[in-house]
């Protein structure tokens, strides 16, 4: 249970927060998530070419072939992992451009647009474009990693299963070739008393 003196506390310290306070400045903070797209749930941008993106991952399901819903999932994150890669480098790119390049001298893309918010921001964008690459090498080196983990598992347990179905086959072909032949007995037994009954 909080303490009367702890909500004072809090209060107190709450008025010490550095968020923004004015109306712009509350605008232009909201707006930080989305500045880049780096960390978008969906990999395609409004600006992006779905097609393309879908293409992509067209792609790597052709040369991973999954074959279940998790291998599916691997295979969707490799191609965003690859998707947000490819956009990182266009705006490292774009924002190379708007350093060296002179005022009005460059056409305005979507992925320059970007690189300037980043500039504006304040600092240098290529160490932060660096760190979200480095991340994104990880996701998409992961996921190849566990991709691979999930086939060979299931190559593993299909082999397996292969086994355990031939030793079942194995069984009951033992089990057919051991079994009495049905009617056996009853001749075998009518049999011995014919010859019983010749001998007397």
């Amino acid at each position: 249970m909080t303490s009367q003196t702890q909500l004072a506390s809090n209060r107190q310290n709450s008025l010490l927060s550095t968020g923004p306070r004015t109306d712009s400045g509350k605008i232009a903070s909201s707006k930080n998530a989305i500045s880049h797209g780096l960390s978008a749930a969906d990999p395609v941008l409004a600006y992006e070419n779905r097609a393309d993106y879908e293409k992509l991952v067209d792609d790597y399901t052709t040369e991973y072939e999954p074959d279940t819903i998790h291998q599916n999932f691997l295979v969707s994150q490799l191609a965003g992992a690859r998707w947000r890669l490819n956009r990182i480098q266009r705006i490292e790119n774009a924002a190379l451009d708007l350093i060296i390049a002179g005022p009005g001298e460059l056409t305005e893309t979507p992925d320059h647009k970007i690189a300037q918010r980043m500039l504006d921001s304040g600092g240098d964008p290529l160490p932060r474009l660096e760190r979200y690459r480095a991340s994104v090498e990880r996701s998409y080196h992961r996921a190849i990693k566990e991709l691979r983990m999930a086939q060979m598992q299931q190559i593993q347990d299909e082999a397996k299963l292969r086994r355990f179905r031939g030793r079942q086959m194995e069984e009951f072909v033992h089990a057919a070739a051991n079994a009495p032949i049905p009617g056996y007995e009853n001749a075998k037994k009518q049999m011995e008393e014919y010859l019983a009954n010749r001998r007397r």
